[in-house]
């Protein structure tokens, strides 16, 4: 990362942080003095238990390495009041967007943030990637913070409309300290790489980084285990008809989308769920995070068999699962 001064006859204009392409052919820049900005959402993320998040306004400028340049922000509300996830209603940024033409102060939404209270990697979810398509930005850029201290960070830049699985640079530490003593560059020396003495340094940083997510890892599976030790095998099961009213339904001529009640009690304190698809001899097993619950649908394509969906929903007491639903599917499609 380095700290880029803005071409300028004056001392007035931004700076920016500047992470040189990694895992994507973009660079991105991100504008100094929006760090406080983003930063009280942290805060207040933390201290809310709530997920809070919004566009990331920026342009693309003419220069030699393709930059993503975040110049602005602006926070969307996050939607279902009882919901802790970041999972925006449409009705609510919708309007903001198409008010706007997906212009907002002269330049073009190119991606949007979040910060992250969610168990387990720091990665975008099913439902941060179904809000790419409504954004209409191609490349676009997603940027997750972890709420809780150390605030790690991490941006992911899409590619034909699909985030990776990988961040798209090294996962950073968001730190207004940090940052603000950056040394400055010319802004024609942004480019190139850094130098022997700073690789040195952030490999030294990286293998520190690398030791004490292994170090977590080991922990966490661990407790997993002593956890599931801890915990009956088999499933219990909704009484009567599922609560969940798992239904299958064809989306087009090639996608089936299985959907269930995402108002269901069973969800209020559920952690997560797996949704098992079983067609003939193949079994799919899905993961889903609490916003994938909320958002109360997913989309598949099937193979020409008749296709059963099974969701399994973790609860406080251990897994509670829905009946079978099945979709007779010809085997013609």
């Amino acid at each position: 990362m380095a700290k880029t001064a803005a071409p300028s006859i004056t001392d007035d204009l931004p700076l920016y942080i500047r992470w040189s392409p990694d895992r994507s052919p973009y660079a991105i820049e991100l504008r100094l003095d929006l760090v406080n900005t983003i930063a009280g959402q942290i805060r207040l993320s933390r201290q809310s238990g709530r997920e809070m998040g919004g566009f990331l306004i920026g342009t693309m400028p003419a220069m030699p390495v393709h930059t993503l340049r975040i110049e602005d922000v602006e926070m969307i509300s996050a939607g279902l009041e009882d919901s802790t996830v970041f999972l925006p209603e449409p009705s609510r940024w919708d309007a903001l967007r198409a008010s706007s033409g997906g212009q907002i102060r002269n330049a073009a939404i190119v991606g949007f943030f979040r910060t992250h209270l969610r168990l387990g990697p720091m990665r975008p979810s099913l439902a941060d990637g179904s809000m790419l398509p409504d954004l209409g930005a191609d490349p676009c850029v997603v940027l997750l913070i972890r709420a809780q201290p150390p605030n790690m960070a991490a941006f992911f830049v899409s590619e034909n409309g699909q985030l990776p699985d990988e961040p798209s640079v090294s996962e950073f530490l968001f730190d207004e300290k940090e940052f603000k003593s950056l040394p400055e560059v010319p802004h024609e020396t942004a480019a190139p790489l850094a130098s022997a003495e700073e690789l040195a340094e952030t490999g030294r940083l990286g293998l520190y980084t690398r030791i004490a997510a292994l170090t977590l890892i080991a922990v966490a599976a661990c407790a997993l285990m002593w956890s599931f030790g801890r915990q009956t095998s088999v499933p219990r099961w909704f009484p009567g008809d599922s609560h969940l009213h798992v239904m299958i339904a064809p989306e087009n001529n090639r996608l089936l989308r299985i959907s269930w009640d995402k108002t269901a009690r069973a969800l209020n304190q559920a952690s997560g769920a797996t949704l098992i698809i079983n067609e003939g001899s193949a079994r799919s097993e899905v993961q889903l995070g609490m916003d994938d619950l909320r958002l109360g649908s997913v989309e598949y394509q099937p193979k020409g068999a008749h296709v059963d969906a099974q969701l399994t929903v973790d609860g406080p007491e251990g897994p509670l699962s829905s009946e079978t639903t099945r979709w007779p599917v010809n085997s013609g499609q």
